[in-house]
């Protein structure tokens, strides 16, 4: 039993003298010793003993985790950190250690040395980064990892609190958050001038994609980082290593990069680094299956579909932030994503219908899709649009990609991740009882234009007013023209195709049916759906049903559709909007509301849900 040696009184009690017992004690016990007793513990045990014992232990042995523990608390300390400047040169030795726990403390303990080092004004630090950077080539990758992270921390600072993307011009944003410490300009200088050299070297793509990814991660601390990755050609040769066809796993592990870079980045790192203006265009380009040399073999179709799902994130995140969609690589995207959406390979074609769920669950990215959808041809069979080719998948003949078809066109309709819609009540005038659902393509949260209205081609987009190339057709129209276009190719009424989907029962196509109910949930808040669900008595009968299903989420997601329905049945009745159903199915609705997710609020029987 470890000995209460982190005694914050500073009473140090019985602590063993025998330094392995004692490292064995510190590093089994939570948190970190008080400043009194590190102080206390060093005097007994001072620094060099205390690395001579770990340079003696044997590799991988419990004495050495113990002392790699001890000295990791130890220099986490006030008192212990006063002392990191000496144990400069035990980390140096470290770096060469045999273990990869020493390697992994030296690489800790010597980023905090240099950012003391540097915060003092000491160009010492300096001349340690290259043994620093080299580390980044451990054939351990979690040494790697420690390396990466300490040079992310002393040339970029730590990372910032909260991300902000600018406006579409570009200027007037300003970050929130506590700012971050500031790398003087000499260390991020130094730090950059040995990254891009040793990417370029370095013939292992993972090798490579770590320093890449080193500098997206600075990059993503302060504008200065920012502007100095992007001044110092790293940037570019990740871009490179997303068409790098000769080495596809490299170019998949670049695209992830860039991905994350783009989601979580600040403003700089997305529209300052200028990455998504060229990237998307490459994507859709891999996306679409197209080569660059006519003798070259196909595009892979694991390759096709990387492509596909990473360029809908960085095309959602950048419209989330911007308010658009990137021209011309948005456009150039949703054409490469209608193509892998009507390919027969179907991993490329499922791929693709994701890449339609990321896309539509951004407010510029639905916007962007009825535009298009509005915009086609609406001669039969169908329209060549991707909303087009995701209604019929979700809504015609069975395929592969029905599920992810079903879960795309309800994040198009307005759909969350847990309910219909994802603004919430309190959104605005849009999230009133008096809007059921928010608009297709309109962000109620305010992001993008004026009044939350994305902009798509540079033109505000209006629920109520035509579609920019539309010929008059409104957003909302769109998306029921694309369900009604998609059942009729089949003979059926968009009712009727949701119901070929819900009557099939068993764990075996639930999946299936909860991506039905998701999109009743986000469909069914518009009159129109709402009333076709009515008409259709098994359909209606079955989302009122609280013993039809017995799985969690099954429970859960009927419950939604029940919720909005109801929502669209008692919406305000003005000029021009149909009545959904009559009074006595807008009772049924309030009961099977008020039963709640498994049916007990309602004196009903209630569903057994079933749990693993």
């Amino acid at each position: 039993q470890p000995r209460d040696i982190m005694n914050v009184s500073g009473e140090v009690g019985g602590y063993p003298t025998d330094l392995l017992e004692l490292a064995s004690d510190v590093a089994s016990v939570p948190g970190v010793p008080s400043d009194d007793v590190t102080v206390k513990i060093l005097a007994t045990h001072p620094l060099p003993g205390v690395f001579a014992a770990l340079a003696a232990a044997e590799t991988g042995s419990k004495e050495e985790s113990d002392l790699c523990g001890f000295l990791h608390k130890m220099l986490g300390t006030a008192a212990g950190s006063a002392l990191l400047q000496s144990a400069v040169p035990y980390a140096a030795a470290g770096f060469a250690a045999a273990s990869p726990s020493v390697r992994k403390l030296a690489c800790s303990q010597m980023g905090r040395a240099m950012i003391q080092l540097d915060s003092r004004g000491d160009d010492a630090g300096t001349a340690m980064l290259p043994d620093l950077v080299e580390v980044l080539g451990d054939a351990d990758s979690s040494v790697a990892a420690a390396a990466a992270d300490a040079l992310a921390t002393l040339a970029g600072g730590p990372p910032p609190s909260t991300f902000a993307f600018p406006g579409a011009t570009g200027t007037g944003t300003v970050s929130r958050g506590t700012p971050p410490r500031s790398a003087s300009e000499n260390i991020l200088a130094a730090t950059l001038a040995l990254l891009s050299p040793f990417a370029a070297t370095h013939s292992t793509p993972e090798v490579r994609l770590r320093a890449y990814s080193l500098a997206a991660s600075i990059a993503g601390r302060t504008p200065a980082a920012a502007a100095a990755v992007a001044g110092c050609g790293l940037m570019d040769a990740l871009l490179r290593e997303v068409g790098n066809e000769a080495d596809i796993l490299a170019a998949m592990a670049a695209m992830e990069v860039l991905a994350e870079l783009a989601e979580h980045g600040t403003e700089e790192t997305a529209a300052g680094l200028g990455l998504v203006g060229p990237l998307l265009p490459e994507l859709a380009r891999l996306a679409a299956g197209r080569v660059r040399k006519r003798d070259d073999d196909d595009v892979p179709s694991f390759m096709r579909a990387r492509a596909a799902t990473v360029g809908a994130r960085i095309a959602s995140a950048a419209g989330n932030a911007l308010g658009e969609l990137p021209a011309p690589g948005g456009v150039e995207l949703l054409a490469a994503l209608a193509v892998a959406a009507a390919d027969e390979d179907k991993q490329v074609a499922e791929a693709a219908m994701v890449a339609a769920g990321t896309l539509g669950a951004s407010a510029a990215g639905a916007a962007f899709m009825v535009a298009s959808f509005a915009a086609s041809p609406a001669n039969m069979p169908g329209r060549s649009s991707l909303l087009a080719l995701v209604a019929e998948a979700a809504l015609g003949a069975a395929g592969a990609s029905r599920v992810a078809a079903l879960h795309s066109l309800a994040s198009i309709a307005g759909a969350g991740a847990g309910s219909g819609r994802r603004s919430p009540p309190s959104a605005g005038a849009r999230g009133t009882p008096a809007a059921p659902h928010d608009p297709v393509g309109v962000c109620t949260s305010g992001g993008g234009g004026n009044d939350g209205l994305p902009l798509v081609g540079g033109r505000q987009l209006s629920a109520s007013q035509p579609i920019s190339g539309g010929g008059g057709v409104a957003a909302e129209s769109a998306i029921r023209d694309a369900a009604y276009d998609a059942a009729a190719l089949r003979g059926s009424t968009p009712a009727e195709r949701v119901w070929c989907v819900l009557e099939r029962g068993g764990d075996a196509f639930l999946e299936r049916r909860i991506a039905a109910y998701r999109l009743v949930a986000a469909l069914g808040r518009r009159g129109w759906f709402a009333a076709e669900v009515a008409a259709h008595d098994a359909l209606f009968a079955k989302i009122l049903d609280s013993g039809g299903e017995t799985t969690p989420p099954g429970c859960m997601w009927r419950h939604e559709a029940a919720v909005g329905l109801l929502a669209a049945a008692q919406a305000p009745r003005t000029a021009g909007v149909e009545l959904a159903m009559g009074e006595s199915q807008t009772a049924r609705l309030v009961s099977a509301v008020a039963g709640g997710v498994y049916g007990t609020g309602g004196g009903r029987q209630a569903a057994i849900p079933q749990v693993a």
